[in-house]
């Protein structure tokens, strides 16, 4: 690997680290060749990762079937951020744990087992409830993500 291309990976490397990684990083640990190796690793991931999405075949009917095949479950992120406000951050979270083990154990749907909460059908129309439950109105902090690294790169 040339110094060409050891310079805008020094760079790319120290873009990826989050700012506070010294906390974590004991520079003074790493000589040289230890960082050469890392970006040297760094670099063949990259190149590999390259290789892989330009060949990727994506099949969205799959992935759509994908996301229901844990019958609600992994929706238990935006569950918690809907009950939260109108129950309580911990009365959420004890509805949230205790639904899901439910409908793991018993390989029900989540849905089924909100319902059977009263303090869930008290609080929620069961309209609502499955808003919650559709992983397409549910992106999490996705855009907060990509606002910030827009921002960062203006």
């Amino acid at each position: 690997m040339s110094s060409i291309t050891i310079v805008p990976l020094l760079k790319a490397f120290k873009e990826i680290l989050p700012d506070n990684a010294g906390e974590y990083v004991h520079w003074g640990c790493i000589n040289r060749m230890g960082i050469h190796s890392a970006l040297v690793n760094y670099w063949l991931a990259l190149e590999k990762s390259k290789d892989v999405l330009e060949h990727l075949i994506v099949y969205p009917k799959h992935m759509e079937q994908n996301l229901y095949k844990l019958r609600g479950l992994m929706m238990s992120e935006c569950i918690m951020m809907h009950l939260a406000p109108r129950l309580g951050r911990m009365t959420a979270h004890s509805i949230v744990y205790r639904t899901c083990m439910k409908a793991y154990e018993e390989e029900a749907q989540m849905k089924d087992a909100l319902m059977a909460e009263p303090e869930v059908t008290e609080a929620f129309t069961e309209d609502e409830i499955d808003y919650m439950l559709d992983p397409h109105n549910y992106i999490g902090l996705a855009t907060q993500f990509a606002d910030r690294v827009l921002e960062k790169y203006k």
